[in-house]
């Protein structure tokens, strides 16, 4: 996923009792999961809010079961587009 000004956001990288363990932020448009987007392809006047969550706080509809107690530990982020 790219920003407007050019930076990524890529998998970051969380250990775990075995070692290290990729994990990535997951992107939704308007409720529905994307994957490799670029936010270049949306512009600033389309956008109607931008939500970001971490680990825990992700809301449950937007949540992989990841682990056993339904945590999603990278979080996830939200963009909604005006409906005009």
């Amino acid at each position: 996923m790219q920003g407007w000004d050019g930076a990524r956001a890529v998998a970051s990288r969380l250990g775990g009792a075995t070692g290290q363990s990729e994990c990535r932020l997951r992107a939704y448009l308007d409720g529905i999961a994307v994957h490799d987007f670029d936010l270049d392809t949306l512009r600033p006047d389309d956008l109607e809010a931008i939500e970001i969550y971490h680990g825990p706080s992700v809301p449950i509809e937007y949540s992989q079961l990841v682990d056993p107690d339904g945590v999603n530990p990278c979080g996830a982020i939200l963009i909604w587009t005006r409906r005009d």
